[in-house]
Order: C-alpha cells, then structure tokens, then sequence
C-alpha cells in the first residue's frame, strides 16, 4: 500500500506521526479496510500499486485529524 508521495508501510498507528496499519482482510479480493492515523486534519491521497509498480487506484479524501479508515473496492 503506498499512501501519500513516497510514504509505504505498514506499521502500528502512531499517536504522534503519520502511520498506516495492516488492511483486513489480506489478502482481500474484492473489498479490504485499513486504518490510518494523521497528526492534522488535510487532504490525504490512497494510491495503490501493483507489483511492476503502475498505479491501480488513486482516491483524494479529506482526513481528519487522529484515526481514519478507508475502504478499498476491487468491484
């Protein structure tokens, strides 16, 4: 999962960075969730990539400041 230029990772949610936790389920076929944490609200960018690295996905969405989830759907 790749979530904002040049940030990858999985990691446990920091309370103090930006951070990405694990998507459920994985691997997910149609539909997976995962949670995220920023330190100030603004405008978070979700860009998935497949293995050769070209963009699959790309959604913009106004995060709020603390924990957030998305939902991917592969439909």
């Amino acid at each position: 999962i790749t979530v904002l230029p040049s940030t990858v990772g999985v990691e446990e949610l920091s309370t103090t960075t930006f951070s990405v936790k694990q998507n459920s389920p994985n691997p997910f076929s149609t539909n997976s969730t995962f949670e995220y944490f920023v330190p100030t609200a603004g405008k978070v960018t979700v860009d998935v990539r497949n293995i050769l690295g070209e963009l699959v996905y790309s959604e913009s969405t106004n995060a709020q400041q603390g924990i957030n989830r998305h939902q991917l759907s592969a439909s």
